[in-house]
């Protein structure tokens, strides 16, 4: 009767071994997929920095475009987000806006 009792108890440890193994294999996949969408969310952020950046930069995204009311102020906060999105770090950011400017005003000395 002791060794009937002990081979259900073995039977039933197995069970939950296997059980376990089974929910620490499923545990590693939604970890490698959770990582994987991490990182194509970070691609597809950094894609869009970009894209904006570049816009900026070409004057595609400008106050006129971005509202259509007479809303400067308004449309300027927009123009402002943008930028921050585009280039996150400020001291990079105004880095950035002054190279802009430069190359805007050397635009407008040779027109």
């Amino acid at each position: 009767m002791q060794f009937s009792e002990a081979a259900k108890q073995r039977k039933a440890a197995d069970n939950a071994l296997k059980q376990a193994e089974i929910a620490m294999e499923v545990s590693l996949r939604a970890g490698a997929s959770a990582e994987h969408a991490r990182d194509e969310a970070r691609k597809t952020i950094e894609l869009l920095r970009m894209n904006v950046r570049f816009m900026l930069e070409r004057d595609y995204l400008t106050t006129k475009l971005i509202t259509e009311s007479s809303d400067v102020a308004g449309a300027e906060r927009v123009s402002r987000k943008l930028e921050e999105f585009a280039v996150p770090n400020e001291k990079e950011r105004k880095e950035w806006l002054e190279s802009l400017k430069q190359r805007r005003s050397g635009r407008k000395s040779t027109q």
